[in-house]
This record gives C-alpha cells, structure tokens and sequence, in this order.
C-alpha cells in the first residue's frame, strides 16, 4: 500500500502537516496510557509485509558491529536480549509478538540507529532534518508517530516501524533531532551488554518528559543549541539566529597530524560530514536577514548537499511553537 493509504487508516496527518508534500508519512498514534506491549499494535498489524525486511537487514547489521558476524549470529540470541528501559523493553516483545520478528533482531535495528545515520539538522526559525542511511528497504518504514497521554498529544517524531527510541522529535518547546557521530564501538557494546541506556531511548525520556530539559530553561524561544558529548566531554554550541550540525564534533575540524595518525580510518567521513556542514553554512548565509518562510527552508532541505538521492530517506522542518509539537512538512522518498 501506498503511504498516503495507509495514513488513512489510523490517522490524523491531516492535522500534522502544514505543507502537503508528495510523500508524506503515514501517521500513527502510539498510546502511552495503553500496556507497554500494545502500543505498536496497529503500526505492526498494517506494516507486518514491510517489517519482515528486518530479518534479512538483521545479517547486514551484526556483519557491521562485529568483525566475527558468523560467531555473532550464532550467540545473537542470546546476547541481543533486552534494551536497558524496561518500558522499551516491554514494547520490543509487544511489536515481536505483533510481527513475528524475533527479539534479538528488533534489539540489533535499535542499537543500530545509534551508530550508523548520516544527517545535517539545524535551525533557522524552525528546525529542519534530514536523514540518510543506505538500507534502502527502511524507506519503506518510515512514519509519523503521533504519542497520546490521556487522548492529548503531547509529541511527534519521524521515525522507523519497529523503532522505539526516538531519532527526530518535537513538543512543545522543543524539538530534537539526533546527529548520529562518526562510529563509537564502545558505547555499542555498552548498550549490548545492557549497561548504558541507547541515546534514541534517552532522546525519547527527553521528548516525553513534561520537563524542559534544565539546560534549554534560561534560553530564548527560538535558541538553536547543539551538543556535541563523548564518554568524558560535553561542548556546546547556541545560537538565536542560524545553527547547523553534520556527524562530526567541531573540535575534530582542529585536530592536529598525529590526532589523525590515531583516528586516519575516521579522514574519509570527516571531510564528507565537514564539507556537508560549509556548503549548508553558505547556502543559509546567503539569505537576506528576514525571517523565512516555510516553503524557503523545505526549498533548501530539498537542495543539495542536504539532500542526496542515493541516500537521504526522510526530510521535514518542526516547529516547536505548535501545541504537541508541529510537523509543519515531512517527505519520504522512494
């Protein structure tokens, strides 16, 4: 079925999308005040021909995590048993039971949306997002979630069936996108060994919180901040006009020779992720001084390098004024 079908049969994109694109996400309401394990019903029900995908995207994700992926497959379910949350935990075996895909599979896709997304997201006077993987069958996943708590939506987020942390996010006063660093293995690990809660699951606490996150409360309403933290350091970077993050820390455009001679397989993704981040630099500092319109800043989500048309899966532009959170524009491409 088409996305536009689909919408359809649960929805209310209506009611989401300001702007009509070609493409838009299907929406689905998850309900927050329903048992862990009931939650994705629906979204498993009408999405099940789809999910089955993740059983054979499940070899390519232990074939990127480990150097051993046959022995890897072999200890993968007994190794790849849980998320960190227990509520997660409790929607993982609800949306397995839903769709047949075993536990450690759905585990694996989530501790994989932490490592491996390329994506440029920034602010201008909404925030913009795009998103670009190579699993081109996740295309076919991509929806809007729309979380209820007592028959009110409080947030919405861009993300993939069989997901429940969250990559893309907006509520009220805030909204989130996660820019996934150049590859961390240790934090991977952690989160395998069930030691260290996933970032998505973090980002999602945040995103459903009724609580401003301590560090936005003193900033203005339409402040930009970027955060860029590793296991030991936190660095960040506000700004009330224009701000645009890529995949590597600022600092890395800085580093010395033999910072380099110790991280020379990261050079490649380096001069990719920094050159992405100028051109969209220089594309948003050519504007006049207004203040944009919707329809200018999905003009330059859609223009490259934003956009790549081997590789960007979703784009949209938020707007955290809006009650719940505004979508104001989504598109998924095919």
């Amino acid at each position: 079925m088409s996305p536009q079908t689909r919408s359809k049969t649960t929805a209310t994109s209506s009611s989401v999308f300001r702007l009509r694109s070609s493409a838009e996400p299907p929406v689905y309401r998850v309900d927050l005040s329903l048992p862990p394990g009931q939650r994705y019903t629906q979204i498993c029900t009408d999405l099940k021909p789809e999910l089955a995908c993740l059983r054979t995207l499940g070899d390519e994700i232990i074939y990127l995590i480990t150097p051993f992926p046959k022995l890897l497959n072999f200890f993968a379910p007994r190794i790849l048993r849980r998320l960190l949350s227990r509520e997660q935990h409790k929607e993982i075996i609800g949306i397995s039971k839903a769709s047949g895909i075993p536990i450690h599979v759905l585990v694996a896709f989530n501790t994989l949306l932490d490592l491996f997304c390329a994506c440029t997201s920034g602010g201008v006077r909404f925030t913009f997002r795009t998103l670009d993987w190579e699993m081109d069958p996740l295309r076919r996943l991509t929806i809007c979630v729309e979380y209820v708590r007592e028959g009110r939506v409080i947030a919405r987020a861009l993300t993939y069936a069989g997901h429940v942390g969250v990559l893309t996010g907006v509520r009220t006063g805030l909204s989130i996108s996660l820019e996934l660093p150049l590859p961390y293995y240790w934090h991977l690990f952690s989160v395998i060994r069930g030691r260290r809660p996933s970032i998505t699951s973090r980002l999602r606490d945040i995103l459903l919180s009724s609580q401003l996150v301590p560090s936005l409360e003193d900033l203005a309403a339409t402040t930009v901040m970027v955060v860029e933290k590793d296991f030991k350091t936190l660095t960040k970077r506000v700004s009330d006009e224009f701000l645009v993050a890529t995949n590597h820390d600022v600092e890395m455009e800085h580093w010395s020779d033999d910072n380099w001679k110790e991280a020379d397989a990261l050079r490649e993704m380096f001069v990719e992720s920094s050159g992405r981040m100028q051109c969209v630099m220089r594309l948003w500092g050519s504007r006049s001084g207004e203040a944009p319109r919707v329809e200018d800043v999905v003009q330059e989500v859609e223009a490259e390098p934003m956009y790549s048309d081997e590789l960007t899966h979703y784009s949209c532009v938020m707007d955290p004024s809006v009650e719940g959170g505004g979508i104001l524009w989504a598109k998924v491409y095919e």
